[in-house]
């Protein structure tokens, strides 16, 4: 699989999530652990 422009990165996940109304976001913390959060898209 080729890798994406970012302008095509972008565009992928606003594809995918067109049609989402909730999602997680999810980031890596310094310690190593992750922490989700719910996020409501606009």
């Amino acid at each position: 699989m080729a890798e994406l422009s970012r302008a095509e990165s972008i565009y992928k996940v606003r594809e995918l999530l067109q049609d989402t109304r909730i999602c997680m976001l999810t980031t890596l913390q310094q310690d190593g652990t992750l922490h989700s959060r719910p996020m409501a898209l606009q």
